[in-house]
């Protein structure tokens, strides 16, 4: 993680929003770099939207402003459209949908004169094939080195995972970023 990045993690409670920018903070931390962080957990007890907002880099702040983004990652792809004002123009988009999911037609016109590049990676899908349908928050985190939206190592990703996760979870972590990976 060698360049300045605002990345915008979205989605619903349950879905371990908070628990992606942890790891984002751990990857940040290994590779000496500074770290900013901010969330909103809104009705997130209750299934309703949680974000947060990720800076790396030399940043003051760590709200992500409007049109800044970098990158975007939209754990439940319904949580794609109300945040994408977040994106900066040539920015990523990451949602975990299967391949075949369609963005609104106006949606994805406007993604295309915004150059933003759309990645989609059926993370929720894979961590069910792995037994594990609360890890694909981490099956999306892996699935953004692979695309490059994240500009880190696997290993940095590898070494976060590890100190972070709980022992009785770190197999299954470290199994749910090796899929996402092979996405």
């Amino acid at each position: 993680m060698d360049v300045d990045l605002k990345i915008v993690l979205c989605g619903v409670g349950g879905q371990g929003i908070l628990y992606m920018a942890r790891v984002l903070y751990e990857m940040a931390r290994i590779s000496g770099r500074h770290v900013l962080g901010s969330e909103t957990h809104g009705m997130s007890q209750r299934g309703g939207s949680v974000t947060s907002h990720v800076k790396i880099g030399d940043f003051h702040s760590p709200m992500v402003r409007l049109g800044t983004a970098d990158v975007l990652m939209t754990v439940k792809a319904e949580e794609t459209y109300p945040h994408l004002n977040f994106l900066r123009k040539g920015g990523r988009l990451l949602l975990n949908a299967p391949r075949a999911f369609q963005l609104v037609p106006a949606v994805a016109r406007a993604l295309d004169e915004r150059e933003i590049e759309v990645h989609r990676a059926d993370a929720t899908g894979c961590a069910v094939r792995l037994g594990a349908p609360l890890a694909a928050n981490l099956v999306l985190l892996s699935a953004g080195l692979k695309t490059g939206c994240l500009p880190a190592r696997y290993e940095t990703l590898e070494k976060a995972i590890t100190t972070v996760s709980p022992p009785r979870f770190k197999e299954l972590n470290l199994a749910a970023i090796r899929a996402g990976f092979e996405l």
